[in-house]
């Protein structure tokens, strides 16, 4: 019988990370912050696995923490010096994502096809990320204007008319977790740039006190399918199921805060199994039942990089014990 014969497509991977204090987002600086690192550690290795070289561009402060832990030089190249460069730093706290596209834009000067993902996701399945696309994001994102919890304010919030007559909204924002860029990518990210800039600088809505999220969103997440849509550009997502976003504090299984649900399909459990995004799970690490479902998917998913568990014992015997402890508290 003959075996099987997997050809990889091999894609140039970056991590973008700008570290900075904030109430909503930032790393676990604490007892569980070795949880986070675990993560970034599972991205790194799952990507070279199945896509190739990564690369890290990110401050010094964030540096500084990997080199505490020992996992920086796990990245085939670090920059520190890139994001030294990037405008409205005064602002990041506000528009967190601004980062990723500054980034974006450095990079499509030099390449066409790139993905930039986070560093709280790992990918561990190979072949996933293209689909055919001028370009690909991790999965659409659905709103509802009528719930409090809604993440998508209306775009007269950030834009004057003038700008917003420029384009059609009636698309999904698409999350921004993963972005594989393929065709047409500096045309593209030039203009998704400016008009982040243009918010950025007239800032024009105060600090959200119910969702802080609300204005990075805008920026990264809402605006990119509209500008994409009025070049002409084509773009699909990796998960075919889409985020009900306002349904996220609603207890309720997991699988059902999708559109379709997760189980609907093969492809959809296929996605769910190979993808695994941490997102807003980093900041309940005190509850026990996110630390158990985050830790355990964790440990089973590096079970086979024998040489990685070995080289960070200290790391995975941590995980091993806190495991322990979480389940004591139940």
């Amino acid at each position: 019988m003959e075996s099987e014969i997997i050809i990889r497509t091999m894609v140039r991977g970056y991590h973008v990370y700008y570290k900075f204090n904030n109430e909503l987002r930032k790393t676990e600086e604490g007892e569980y912050e070795f949880i986070d690192i675990l993560v970034q550690l599972a991205s790194i290795v799952y990507w070279k696995q199945n896509y190739g070289p990564i690369r890290l561009i990110a401050n010094q402060a964030h540096v500084d923490t990997l080199v505490e832990y020992g996992i920086f030089d796990e990245y085939d190249g670090i920059d520190v010096s890139m994001l030294t460069q990037m405008p409205y730093k005064e602002k990041a706290s506000k528009y967190w994502s601004f980062s990723k596209i500054f980034v974006a834009k450095q990079l499509s000067k030099r390449y066409n096809e790139f993905c930039i993902f986070d560093t709280d996701l790992w990918i561990k399945g190979s072949n996933l990320i293209d689909k055919g696309y001028d370009f690909h994001a991790f999965h659409k994102e659905q709103f509802n204007t009528d719930s409090d919890l809604n993440m998508y304010y209306h775009e007269s919030n950030w834009l004057d008319q003038d700008e917003i007559s420029k384009y059609n909204w009636n698309y999904w924002p698409l999350n921004c977790a993963i972005l594989h860029f393929k065709n047409r990518t500096s045309e593209l990210i030039e203009s998704w740039y400016n008009i982040a800039s243009k918010v950025i600088e007239s800032d024009q809505r105060p600090e959200d006190d119910i969702n802080k999220s609300r204005n990075t969103v805008f920026i990264e997440q809402r605006m990119l399918p509209v500008i994409a849509k009025s070049l002409g550009i084509s773009y699909g997502t990796i998960k075919p199921n889409v985020y009900q976003s306002w349904k996220y504090k609603e207890n309720i299984n997991a699988f059902k805060i999708w559109d379709p649900t997760i189980d609907s399909s093969i492809e959809s459990l296929k996605i769910h199994d190979n993808i695994t995004h941490v997102w807003a799970s980093k900041f309940y690490y005190e509850i026990p039942q996110v630390r158990i479902r985050i830790l355990t998917k964790l440990l089973k998913d590096l079970e086979h990089f024998a040489d990685i568990q070995k080289k960070y014992k200290h790391l995975f015997d941590r995980a091993k014990q806190i495991l322990e402890l979480s389940y004591k508290e139940l």
